[in-house]
């Protein structure tokens, strides 16, 4: 991740994160697109994993950083290292 960053002049995003945060998979199906990207790459996956939370909700980032973003809420961006 560094060297994408660090790599372009103007450290312009070259990669995204989709994060549906604790969304019900209803309110997720809106992003038609980020969905369908999603149920492609990480379904499949999470489909093949033993715990039954990561299956089910498996459009939902299986480890949540909650901490982490309440301390970066009010940031208006955040340095990636």
């Amino acid at each position: 991740m560094a060297m994408i960053l660090n790599n372009t002049i103007d450290q312009s995003a070259k990669r995204f994160v989709i994060d549906f945060k604790d969304w019900e998979q209803e309110k997720a199906t809106q992003y038609i697109d980020c969905f369908k990207l999603i149920e492609t790459k990480v379904k499949p996956e999470r489909d093949k994993v033993k715990r039954k939370t990561y299956r089910e909700n498996w459009w939902q980032f299986a480890e949540k950083a909650v901490n982490l973003y309440k301390q970066i809420a009010d940031l208006d961006y955040v340095l990636a290292t």
